[in-house]
């Protein structure tokens, strides 16, 4: 019989790690509960959550509460019959009455080496204070924010290049084996308490995250640059307009430019002069423009070396 499970999570990452527990015969996934539609992009038009598109591809039940409080909510829960639930990127906290419903209680799939990083964005967090290491960590839910003893975790390396999207990718790889693991493993796993002495939280990410300041060791500006890559990028001003910066590459030296300086300026690109070393972007978008490659850029705008980048205020 294969393992009943609900399945909580609303990001790309939740929504692969869905999928591939969906088309494994040893889970049946009963329901999915994820956000409700949201508005979003310029459009402003109602977005679905990236899972509630893949479950619906599937043709697995969704659920979209608005809130999981109230007895309402606890009764619909109570009624599926689970052997477990597993919350992967939901985006809530799960009320104690639904953690102790399933026989075998909750499992949480966690992109951070707990306990450091509990909380909204963990790889993003881990890059951004340039950690050498992540991990992949599976755990039993309590109803405190990601503090439950663990069950499995992998180690992941984070290189002094690696952007958000790649490091995602290989917790993901990670997240498809040690998931299944722990379900079917389950009662042969000895939980490991987390130290909670050692708790940090990765607050929710914003613009004001991805600000370059010009005084800043060029190594701080380029892990702002590698975490939000998929988001808001590394922020500077040029000529009254942001200056998002996507991919990059930097060159750590002592200089005399001066800083937010247009440097080694040639028909490909340039560089910018920062505390440290140089900043070369490489995929770039202008306020009102398009994301481009930095030849592109360069292409269809006249930039020299009077130029001079400003940081600016989110």
């Amino acid at each position: 019989m294969p393992l009943r499970i609900a399945y909580f999570g609303s990001s790309e990452f939740s929504a692969s790690v869905m999928e591939a527990l969906a088309r494994d015969s040893r889970f049946e996934i009963v329901i999915v509960i994820t956000q409700p539609d949201s508005v979003q992009g310029r459009k402003r038009e109602m977005t679905a959550p990236p899972v509630k598109k893949a479950a619906l591809r599937l043709g697995l039940a969704v659920w979209q509460p608005k809130s999981l409080k109230g007895p309402k909510a606890t009764e619909k829960f109570l009624g599926f019959g689970l052997d477990f639930g597993v919350v992967v990127a939901y985006g809530k906290i799960v009320p104690e009455a639904f953690l102790n419903h399933p026989v075998h209680g909750f499992l949480n799939g966690h992109a951070s080496d707990l306990p450091r990083w509990r909380g909204a964005a963990p790889i993003h967090r881990a890059i951004l204070n340039q950690d050498r290491f992540t991990a992949m960590t599976i755990m039993q839910m309590t109803p405190r924010l990601d503090d439950g003893p663990v069950l499995l975790r992998e180690q992941i390396p984070i290189g002094p290049e690696d952007g958000f999207l790649l490091l995602e990718s290989r917790l993901l790889d990670s997240c498809f084996r040690l998931l299944p693991q722990a379900l079917l493993n389950y009662s042969q796993i000895a939980p490991l308490a987390q130290d909670h002495a050692l708790a940090c939280y990765a607050e929710k990410i914003g613009i004001v995250d991805g600000c370059i300041v010009l005084q800043d060791d060029i190594k701080v500006s380029f892990a702002k640059i590698r975490a939000l890559e998929g988001l808001y990028g590394g922020i500077l001003q040029l000529d009254g307009k942001k200056f998002a910066i996507f991919k990059a590459r930097i060159e750590v030296e002592n200089h005399s430019f001066e800083l937010g300086s247009v440097v080694y300026l040639n028909r490909k690109g340039f560089g910018i002069a920062l505390a440290g070393g140089i900043l070369n972007p490489l995929e770039i978008q202008l306020e009102g423009k398009k994301r481009m490659h930095i030849s592109a850029f360069m292409a269809g705008n006249q930039i020299g070396s009077e130029h001079v980048f400003c940081e600016i205020q989110a």
